[in-house]
């Protein structure tokens, strides 16, 4: 009867490990068992062609680091980066920005391990975050570097920026202005003429995304903000 019982306890407990290991891991986000959208700073640095070498994809690069990182992690669903194209004045209402491209989620914005970030894309867009996006696709804080590409406002429009990281039209997306690094023929050197906004993976104010001064040269290697949609 004893052994009965020691029986009945380790299965128990057994089973509420297993409960709680299909919890944390719900949806590969690691928290919260309730849907929500998932959003991280990535873990890897790029510079101002987001690793793309000479070839001039913009916001598609960078979509495809989220996407890399996200999928190395075992985190389920499409992932974009929070990158915005270049606004050329007078160029007319072009989808350049990052609302034009994002799926705008009822859902709460958490980050791996379960922080909520925002209760939805309105409470994401309004200026400040219920708590920093400071972890990465891991779920670990990032260490050193906390500056992040953006060139997108608060309310996820592009910066007007004449100097911004990007020789144009993006031309794999007709119509989206491109982020890149200057010509098909760039090097790195180049990129210290160009400059791109950034923003601050610490911060719960409007410099989370970056402010009218935070902007500098391409060369740089900076993070990427990810957000599932």
């Amino acid at each position: 009867m004893k052994r009965t019982g020691c029986w009945a306890i380790v299965l128990l407990v057994l089973l509420i490990l297993i409960l709680l290991w299909l919890l944390r891991n719900c949806r590969g986000e690691g928290g919260g068992g309730e849907p929500h959208t998932v959003v991280f700073v990535s873990s890897e640095r790029y510079d101002g062609n987001f690793g793309g070498g000479q070839r001039v994809l913009g916001h598609l690069e960078a979509d495809a680091r989220c996407q890399q990182l996200a999928e190395a992690a075992n985190l389920d669903g499409t992932f974009k980066a929070w990158i915005s194209g270049r606004v050329d004045t007078g160029a007319g209402p072009l989808p350049h920005g990052v609302v034009d491209r994002f799926t705008q989620s009822s859902e709460p914005y958490r980050l791996v391990g379960g922080t909520q970030v925002a209760d939805d894309w309105a409470d994401l867009t309004d200026g400040s975050l219920d708590h920093a996006i400071d972890r990465t696709e891991t779920g670990a804080a990032i260490e050193g570097e906390t500056r992040v590409w953006t060139n997108t406002t608060t309310d996820a429009r592009a910066w007007d920026n004449s100097r911004q990281c990007s020789p144009g039209p993006n031309p794999d997306v007709p119509g989206i202005s491109t982020w890149s690094c200057g010509a098909p023929s760039w090097t790195p050197g180049d990129c210290r003429f160009e400059s791109g906004k950034f923003g601050q993976a610490t911060s719960t104010t409007s410099s989370w995304t970056g402010t009218s001064t935070s902007n500098t040269a391409c060369d740089n290697q900076f993070r990427l903000y990810c957000f599932e949609q």
